[in-house]
């Protein structure tokens, strides 16, 4: 960033309080997303315990979580340029539950290098650039604040998460445990529903501007359409009782 484009003015969406909503939600998602990688030495153990993989099977999911994350960074900078940034976030919150899922289905060391190295890494990948975006988006003189707030939920499941790990893994499984831990990385989509560009809000305000204008004039039309086939309902029926009152009535002698 240039020195002209720190000391410009301010944006009015800049360090505002959609700002700080924003940074919370980039923090509720990466605590979710970040379960898997926080949590992975009781995972190693568990596939070593559980399927007799040696460490150096085992090891691969991890190892390749990391490189593909760093790689898939490429890709998240076009994706980030063509298509909305709730769009990519949500993208990829989504691939990382899935990948964690998918390690239920293809039980095995190769599956879950795949599902987890592959899968869930571009997923995480999509997500991490997503709130980098969005930090620097709402943020100019607070946005190391809002950083750390975003990246405050990574350090969150590491105090959290081992422990509920090692209880369910005892009781359900490494696989309970890829269905469990998939099911709550979903809570993370709900974060992507808040990071979203100013101008995708600035299209929705314009909208919901524009259409109280057009119920009213819908509602207007309406009741003039009413008022004129009250009227000529009204004109028609003073026809009739003019006519009866007019028509030459017989004499009976």
């Amino acid at each position: 960033m240039t020195s002209s484009a720190r000391d410009g003015p301010s944006q009015p969406y800049q360090d505002c309080g959609r700002s700080w909503l924003v940074a919370v939600a980039c923090g509720w998602c990466l605590f979710w997303t970040m379960i898997i990688n926080r949590c992975g030495g009781l995972v190693f153990v568990s596939i070593i315990a559980e399927m007799g993989a040696t460490r150096e099977a085992a090891a691969w999911p991890f190892s390749l979580l990391g490189a593909v994350i760093n790689l898939s960074g490429v890709v998240s900078g076009v994706l980030l340029k063509k298509l909305p940034l709730q769009a990519v976030s949500l993208a990829g919150t989504l691939l990382t539950a899935t990948g964690i899922l998918l390690c239920a289905v293809f039980y095995n060391a190769i599956g879950i290098t795949i599902c987890l190295g592959v899968v869930c890494a571009i997923g995480q990948g999509l997500v991490f650039p997503s709130n980098a975006v969005a930090i620097n988006t709402y943020f100019k003189k607070y946005r190391a604040s809002g950083s750390g707030i975003s990246y405050a939920g990574s350090t969150l499941v590491a105090f959290v998460f081992p422990s509920v790990i090692a209880y369910i893994s005892d009781e359900y499984n490494l696989r309970g445990m890829f269905l469990l831990v998939g099911a709550l990385s979903l809570h993370a989509a709900a974060g992507s529903f808040f990071i979203r560009s100013p101008e995708a809000l600035a299209d929705d305000k314009q909208a919901l501007r524009n259409e109280p204008a057009g119920e009213a004039s819908r509602k207007t039309h309406q009741r003039r359409a009413g008022e004129a086939r009250t009227k000529l309902i009204a004109t028609a029926q003073d026809a009739s009782r003019r006519k009866d009152l007019y028509r030459p009535r017989r004499l009976l002698f």
